[in-house]
């Protein structure tokens, strides 16, 4: 998997309020619900999360908003164009992947990491083959409420590790994800190999 990378990230001005970013299809597993429980529980640190995209869960996380009365820190962006996510990217400070199950390389982190944004993701499927774990990236246990509590925490704490993390992050997307990068290495590699033909 490649990607065609943004622009060099401008380095995070420190904010009093954590953005927190989820994006991607609104299904269970996808796990948003758990980020809203995260937030939630809170309440001490000045946080907001923003949800991009939509989905049969949809309307269910929602619901987990107003049940937990979290309205006033979660913002549900729906699906928007290239222009509004990038703008949503840029104002992040952490994406959160809390996937409770199995999938494969998720371009929503590549995409994630390429903007420089630290990510804290369950250490399951594609996303063990990308993330070093407390280099460009937090793991936390599928489903692990505390956990993801505990990493949120941890970054917001300390914003130097998360500008480390950050520039980490986007290093790691310009060395393995650069979808031209990709493309003019396999052409090399075919050109050297019809060579020896």
């Amino acid at each position: 998997n490649g990607i065609t990378l943004p622009s060099p990230p401008k380095r995070r001005e420190s904010s009093e309020t954590l953005r927190l970013l989820c994006t991607g299809r609104a299904d269970k597993q996808k796990g948003f619900q758990t980020a809203i429980r995260a937030v939630s529980k809170m309440e001490d640190v000045p946080l907001h999360l923003d949800i991009v995209g939509t989905g049969p869960y949809f309307e269910d996380l929602k619901a987990i908003c107003t049940e937990l009365n979290v309205n006033d820190r979660v913002t549900f962006h729906g699906r928007v164009d290239d222009d509004e996510l990038s703008r949503i990217y840029s104002s992040a400070d952490v994406y959160l992947i809390p996937t409770t199950r199995y999938e494969g390389l998720p371009l929503a982190l590549l995409e994630a990491m390429s903007h420089g944004i630290p990510t804290i993701s369950s250490d399951i499927g594609g996303n063990s083959d990308v993330i070093t774990h407390g280099t460009d990236g937090l793991f936390i246990k599928p489903g692990d409420l505390s956990g993801l509590i505990e990493a949120i925490r941890r970054l917001e704490s300390d914003p130097a590790e998360r500008n480390a993390i950050s520039e980490a992050a986007r290093a790691t997307a310009e060395r393995r994800f650069d979808k031209e990068r990709m493309v003019s290495e396999t052409l090399e590699l075919l050109e050297s190999l019809a060579g020896q033909a």
